[in-house]
């Protein structure tokens, strides 16, 4: 995955992607809140290494899509009050398509999924 690296590029992905809402891991505005993407980028690039799920070696960017998928999938608001395990089995149904030709695994990155969508759905 190439890093987005700035805000405007992050706003026009957003954009393109909210006029294409069958696309897996659409990012779209909640109810009564938006995800700030520079803050979640930044927010894991400090603790991926802290997490229990994390394997010597990795890089961020080995944990990115991961992340992604996690927070923009908490952001729909078909899942606004949803637990990670009711939706868990649909999310893993779209990962190979939502990662493309990316060999990340189901199994290798559920839990930073997990994390990045308990984050934003069940804020602490």
């Amino acid at each position: 995955m190439s890093e987005i690296k700035t805000d405007e590029e992050m706003q026009r992905k957003i954009t393109a992607a909210q006029l294409d809402d069958t696309r897996p891991g659409v990012l779209v505005r909640m109810s009564s809140e938006t995800i700030n993407l520079s803050e979640e980028e930044a927010y894991w690039k400090e603790k991926y290494k802290t997490r229990p799920y994390y394997n010597e070696g990795r890089e961020y960017d080995d944990y990115a899509l991961a992340f992604h998928y996690g927070w923009e999938s908490a952001a729909k608001p078909e899942n606004a009050g949803r637990k990670f395990e009711e939706i868990e089995p649909e999310l893993e149904r779209n990962w190979s398509s939502y990662i493309g030709s990316n060999k990340n695994t189901w199994q290798d990155f559920k839990d930073a999924i997990r994390d990045a969508y308990d984050r934003i759905r069940w804020p602490k």
